[in-house]
């Protein structure tokens, strides 16, 4: 805990460069387990451009209804991968990663001790075990060496 603000500043590193993307946020969002409903939220604003005078007297005049149906769905997939590839930019995505490091490292720092134990416990947990028995079998050895040593 006395390292609180050096931990902070590497963990929000690792956490912007690795974690928290703006290419993984946004893949999340559209192909995600939850990328119906962005999917669904672009349909309703889609349909709201797609429903204005001039442009449906347009498109209903060059397709039939069930045409015009699947035009509307094709356009959501189109958009969705139109608005993917500059999201895949390194470079897009170094300059967020700078603005997000900023805000996650100062609330890192903003922690309790308390709160920044349990944050960052979860990390270690799987290796606790691993350093119980590391710490017993080393305890065992160095009794027994120490036994050695004053006994014969």
């Amino acid at each position: 805990m006395k390292r609180q603000d050096e931990v902070s500043s590497v963990f929000a590193q690792i956490v912007v460069k690795e974690l928290v993307t703006l290419e993984n946020v946004m893949n999340e969002m559209m192909y995600g387990v939850r990328a119906e409903q962005t999917r669904t939220l672009m349909k309703s604003h889609m349909y709201e451009l797609l429903e204005s005078p001039i442009v449906a007297t347009t498109l209903k005049m060059g397709m039939g209804k069930q045409e015009l149906n699947e035009f509307k769905d094709i356009i959501i997939d189109k958009s969705i991968d139109a608005t993917m590839v500059p999201i895949r930019s390194p470079e897009l995505n170094d300059s967020r990663a700078s603005k997000i490091f900023g805000l996650f490292e100062s609330r890192l720092k903003a922690l309790t001790p308390y709160e920044f134990q349990n944050l960052l416990r979860p990390a270690f947990k799987e290796d606790e075990m691993t350093l119980v028995v590391l710490g017993a079998i080393t305890g065992v050895l160095a009794g027994w060496v120490h036994l050695v040593a004053v006994f014969f």
